[in-house]
């Protein structure tokens, strides 16, 4: 009978001590493809942390779709969301230094081209951000000043020259003459055995130039065929 009663009191002492040790596994989906994890104790909570992800604000844990609160003793292996709110950036537009547009746009969020300022005297050549003309549609990850690109009228030419220069293809190409600031040109496709040809672009940058694109260059320049060789 006692050692009935020994084994008993150790079984019940084994499952005690089982039960006070087991733990369970938190997971963190933080965002896309990123997880963390902890193991916590029976009873215990999780140790708390705030993620971060670029443009966005953390708010809270979610679980099962409700907020987490963080305080909570863990009983089994669960699953928490990070929920986020994305970042609103300040986009402004400037003239000469001036105010012209000012814009508020949460990040990654697409800004459509706005419509020109005019100047006496002065066209307008387009918008640049670091010095460097802005694209539209514009997708938007900080704030921004961008600032108008003005040409003075008696400055500007009513011709522009477009030279070619194929890098290795053994055709050539003549000049094209565009007549005014808007004129789209039709860009050559030239060819190059062994090669793919990537694109035409302006000499000494690496912006590219394509059929149908409004030039706003306001100096003549040389187009330069970049090519990839092909295995």
């Amino acid at each position: 009978m006692k050692k009935v009663l020994i084994v008993a009191v150790l079984l019940f002492t084994f499952l005690i001590l089982s039960g006070c040790s087991r733990t369970f596994k938190v997971t963190f989906n933080i965002y896309s493809g990123v997880q963390e994890s902890q193991i916590i104790k029976k009873g215990d909570t999780i140790n708390d942390f705030t993620p971060t992800l670029e443009g966005h604000k953390f708010i809270s844990w979610l679980y099962n779709d409700e907020v987490f609160d963080v305080n909570t003793p863990i009983e089994n292996n669960i699953t928490l969301q990070a929920y986020w709110e994305k970042l609103e950036y300040e986009v402004k537009f400037l003239s000469d230094g001036e105010l012209y547009l000012n814009s508020k746009i949460a990040y990654g969020d697409i800004l459509k081209e706005v419509e020109a300022p005019t100047k006496e005297e002065y066209l307008f050549l387009g918008w640049l951000y670091n010095n460097k003309e802005v694209e539209f549609p514009l997708i938007v990850t900080d704030n921004m000043e961008i600032n108008a690109k003005w040409v003075k009228d008696s400055e500007y030419k009513p011709k522009l020259k477009i030279s070619f220069n194929s890098t290795g293809a053994k055709t050539e190409y003549d000049d094209i003459i565009l007549n005014r600031l808007d004129e789209a040109p039709t860009l050559p496709t030239p060819t190059y055995d062994g090669h793919q040809f990537l694109g035409w672009f302006i000499d000494g940058s690496d912006k590219e130039i394509k059929t149908g694109d409004i030039i706003k260059e306001i100096e003549d320049f040389t187009l330069v065929a970049k090519w990839k060789k092909i295995d």
